[in-house]
């Protein structure tokens, strides 16, 4: 029995009757007896109702952007965020990666993320930065650099004189006996015969010691006297001098000793 276009025929019932969802024919003669599918990422909602529905292949309907459909589909299907459709399946997007209905795409610099199927990456905070794509962490700043800024590809140099730990958000000025002297401008212990006071505002060189006084560690935040029998006559000392024959020192801090009366 010949059917005509949007209809085929149900040996069942020996009737003719609509294709069904997802199906079409646009032919009336029996080369094509039966209801044809209509292609992937098309759909066809139409469930045998009306048959000028199931006429032509244009009744198939191509999905949407971001969608897709098997054959012989009554509707099309979007996958969940934080996955991208792949043959007909949604599939989960990989860490270090964030998904849309449009696919799955890798996290850009200045970002992160450490969980499968996310639809988003995460921003790296102060104290970290992330300079390569699909990264599933961001990387802490290295010692004696900072960053104070969300999405940063590359950490800022202290500066001379001015340190940080690793993943710090902003510097410290050297501490007392340290200078900024070092490769760079880091922090470094002063020599000895040098100082560098907890409230000195020079943070990128030591002092010498005054004469009259001396220090020989490295390291200090002040300098120490000569005492009796000492003397310096000079800056800069790592120990002092004895006073010398005939001479003498009953006090602190001498630069010269007396001479015996």
């Amino acid at each position: 029995k010949t059917c005509v276009k949007g209809k085929q025929f149900n040996s069942s019932t020996t009737a003719c009757t609509i294709c069904p969802y997802g199906q079409y024919k646009g032919e009336d003669d029996r080369a094509t007896p039966q209801c044809q599918s209509c292609p992937r990422n098309t759909f066809l909602s139409d469930n045998g109702d009306i048959v000028d529905e199931h006429d032509e292949r244009s009744d198939c309907i191509d999905c949407m952007d971001g969608m897709f459909a098997k054959e012989e589909s009554q509707l099309c299907a979007a996958c969940p965020a934080g996955q991208t459709e792949m043959n007909e399946a949604c599939v989960v997007c990989d860490h270090g990666h964030f998904g849309n209905s449009t696919g799955c795409f890798q996290c850009p610099t200045g970002y992160s993320q450490r969980e499968n199927g996310s639809s988003y990456c995460l921003p790296c905070v102060p104290g970290e930065n992330q300079n390569e794509r699909g990264q599933i962490q961001c990387k802490d700043c290295l010692s004696n650099t900072y960053t104070n800024e969300t999405k940063q590809v590359a950490c800022k140099s202290c500066g001379s004189g001015k340190w940080s730990n690793p993943g710090s958000q902003s510097c410290t000025s050297c501490i007392s006996g340290k200078a900024g002297m070092g490769d760079g401008g880091t922090c470094e212990d002063c020599e000895a015969g040098q100082f560098r006071a907890n409230d000195d505002q020079v943070i990128t060189s030591c002092k010498f010691c005054a004469a009259g006084q001396y220090q020989d560690e490295k390291g200090q935040s002040s300098c120490l006297p000569c005492v009796s029998t000492q003397y310096q006559d000079t800056t800069g000392a790592k120990e002092c001098k004895q006073c010398k024959e005939k001479t003498f020192s009953n006090e602190t801090n001498l630069i010269k000793c007396h001479p015996c009366p």
